[in-house]
């Protein structure tokens, strides 16, 4: 009798710390997928309004980004210029429709399709648009908020 409630509690420790203490909040893996789903509303929003440093807000600080043919580029410090360059000239848009949202703990990715409209400030200024897959890789951070890791963006196929 002894060695069965042992074993039955040996089996049932790990669901117990899983679940935390009492009166801890459950993760909800429902409003996780929502609050990634903010950030790519969050983003476009920021970037239709040419805010590079509020847009950088929704990355880690250590976040990494992959463009099509080029060197990734590490941290915000280096992202923040490439992000705001656009917006000298151009209106931009970027429409970032997600295919796939997945959360496991404090990680969770996106994989979807992203739009780009580039529109003239200017005349003499072409107008510029491009469709890509793109994958997020996002952490949620100390402060709760979900930000991108790791930005990975391919050609479409044409």
């Amino acid at each position: 009798m002894i060695r069965i409630c042992v074993i039955a509690s040996a089996a049932l420790l790990p669901g117990l710390i899983a679940c935390g203490p009492p009166g801890s909040p459950l993760p909800d893996p429902g409003a996780d997928v929502e609050a990634i789903h903010e950030v790519r509303t969050e983003l476009r929003r920021l970037t239709r309004e040419g805010d590079a440093e509020g847009a950088m807000a929704l990355f880690t600080e250590d976040a990494i980004y992959f463009r099509p043919g080029e060197e990734a580029d590490e941290g915000k410090a280096v992202l923040t210029p490439y992000w705001a360059a656009p917006f000298e000239n151009y209106v931009v848009d970027i429409d970032f429709r997600a295919d796939e949202v997945e959360v496991s703990g404090d990680l969770g990715y996106v994989r979807g399709t992203l739009t780009y409209t580039g529109t003239p400030r200017s005349e003499g200024v072409s107008p510029v648009s491009a469709e890509q897959r793109y994958v997020w890789i996002l952490r949620r951070e100390d402060d709760g908020r979900w930000r991108i890791a790791r930005f990975i963006r391919h050609q479409a196929p044409q």
